[in-house]
């Protein structure tokens, strides 16, 4: 597989879009509606799935339908981007379904996170397509959610670096190091272990973020990356926004700083955390597939070809 990265053609005002769920339907019409037309705001024709209203359970439409809707977009070349609605769960249902070698012959922008952790990832084993770690279409219509410039940058101008300011205190271990930005949603990484699904870090700089997990979850996802060999000669390792991560109401448990520390502070390489990106307010979008230059002493990080 070629190493020299893949990066979408910059999106055009005019040019189609997709916004698709490939997992849990969004909570709100209402919020998907006002996303679409921020997306309409820039330009942009976006074109609902026929599964983004459906309800199968607790996901959007069976996973016949979800994966119809994908595949479509993702063949079509008047499709130029891919939007996603909502996470949650149910992408990782679909990837032996897909066919994603027209992504590799005509390249197009995907955005999104959390469950699109599986699907980027996927796409990073075989060929490595750029994509947009960044907001959902329900979150759009909520300026506080996301960071407008990196989302504009990353459809319209990819070429350009995102340079990342990181204070001295988010630095667990300091150092200087590059290579490429591979990770995700934390749980969704651990749920890749044994799959052969994941690409290999060995050089990279690994980023994952997370929501809502306890510590002591935190600390059996990172042993179980850890013993999967997920960190084994790993550049950085850069930890985003990890949101309502606290014990119990009454349980003693360690902080998940302290779990971090535990399992990260040794590893030997540039470790940062609280890096703007994740479930959290104003999260940047994050170009996956790019070379990331760590630089601890200077508190950046940056992004770009």
């Amino acid at each position: 597989m070629s190493a020299v990265p893949i990066l979408p053609p910059a999106l055009a005002a005019g040019d189609r879009v997709a916004v698709l769920a490939p997992g849990f339907p969004a909570r709100s019409p209402k919020d998907l509606a006002a996303g679409t037309r921020v997306l309409e705001r820039y330009g942009l024709r976006p074109r609902e799935g026929t599964a983004v209203r459906r309800r199968h359970g607790y996901l959007a439409g069976t996973d016949a339908d979800r994966a119809r809707d994908l595949q479509k977009a993702i063949d079509d070349p008047a499709v130029k981007a891919i939007f996603f609605a909502r996470g949650g769960w149910g992408t990782s249902r679909l990837l032996d379904r897909l066919d994603l070698a027209p992504l590799r012959r005509r390249p197009k922008l995907l955005v999104g996170y959390s469950d699109l952790t599986t699907l980027f990832a996927r796409i990073q084993r075989f060929f490595p397509l750029v994509t947009a770690h960044g907001p959902m279409v329900a979150e759009l219509s909520h300026p506080a959610a996301w960071h407008e410039p990196s989302f504009r940058r990353a459809l319209f101008h990819p070429e350009r670096p995102l340079v990342l300011r990181t204070p001295a205190r988010a630095a667990l271990a300091r150092g200087r190091a590059e290579g490429r930005l591979l990770g995700g949603c934390l749980s969704l990484l651990a749920h890749l272990c044994g799959t052969g699904i994941f690409p290999e870090t060995a050089g990279a700089v690994v980023f994952m973020e997370d929501i809502g997990e306890e510590p002591f979850r935190v600390d059996r996802m990172l042993w179980q990356l850890r013993a999967s060999g997920f960190f084994h000669r790993v550049a950085a390792v850069l930890v985003g926004r990890m949101v309502a991560c606290r014990p119990r109401l009454g349980m003693r448990s360690f902080t998940v700083r302290e779990v971090l520390a535990d399992h990260l502070g040794g590893l030997g390489v540039p470790v940062i955390l609280d890096l703007p990106a994740g479930h959290g307010p104003r999260k940047r979008t994050l170009p996956l597939g790019l070379t990331a230059r760590v630089d601890t002493a200077a508190g950046r990080v940056t992004i770009g070809p």
